[in-house]
Formats: structure tokens, C-alpha cells, sequence
């Protein structure tokens, strides 16, 4: 037990800061709810910013569930998730300066289905 919590905690030491501090959290309803806007999208590409440690998508919007989108717009990949082009991705839109980026993009397999619940649970 001691080695598993030594190894652990090399293992949390040796992590980039922003692996560990993720803004905004893993996707949940009330994300959705609170959101100014959210739609399904595709990635249509990506790279990696060069001033933070942080994956800028471009995204095709294919359904909007609140709020508006249109055309192709930049999200940022929160905690460094890997998003591939043509993959089915969520972006929520937040008011400005509720966290340090107003889009966030994120798999779809991972959060659509949570959202989609968190807007029928909001009305």
C-alpha cells in the first residue's frame, strides 16, 4: 500500500500543472444548464496553442441545443483533451469570465448525453 501511494504521488508531482487543474471540470448537467449556449459539432482541425498548454479546435456546428452558432468557430479543448478532426465533439458557450475560456470543446462520447440531459432537467 505504501509503494502504490509513493508511486501515485511521483506520479501526480511529475504531471504538468494544468493536467491537474482542469477548467472548466469534467462535463456534468449543471454545465449545460448554466451554459449561454451549446451545440454539436465536428472538429474540423486542431493544433496546439503556443502561449498555454491547451488544444484550439476548429469546429463545424451540425445542431445547436441552446443559444446560437454558426459556421465554423474555435473552442478550446479543456485539461489538454485530445480531439481528432472529424470527430463528433460538444462545445458549451460561457458568459465571459466565468472561466478563462468562453467556448470549450469536448468529445462527444463523453459529454453529449450528459448535456442533452442537463437542458431537459433545466426546463
Amino acid at each position: 500500500m505504501k509503494t502504490l501511494l509513493l508511486a501515485l504521488t511521483i506520479v501526480a508531482l511529475a504531471l504538468p500543472s494544468y493536467v491537474l487543474a482542469c477548467s472548466p471540470a469534467y462535463p456534468d448537467e449543471s454545465m449545460a444548464r448554466e451554459s449561454k449556449g451549446l451545440f454539436v459539432g465536428t472538429a474540423v482541425s486542431s493544433r496546439w496553442s503556443d502561449e498555454r498548454p491547451h488544444l484550439n479546435v476548429r469546429v463545424k456546428a451540425t445542431e445547436v441545443l441552446r443559444g446560437k452558432a454558426s459556421g465554423d468557430t474555435f473552442a478550446i479543448s479543456p485539461c489538454a483533451l485530445p480531439i481528432n478532426d472529424g470527430e463528433r465533439v460538444v462545445v458549451v458557450q460561457y458568459e465571459a469570465g466565468k472561466y478563462d475560456y468562453d467556448q470549450v470543446v469536448y468529445p462527444a462520447d463523453m459529454a453529449e448525453k450528459v448535456f442533452r440531459v442537463g437542458l431537459r432537467a433545466g426546463h
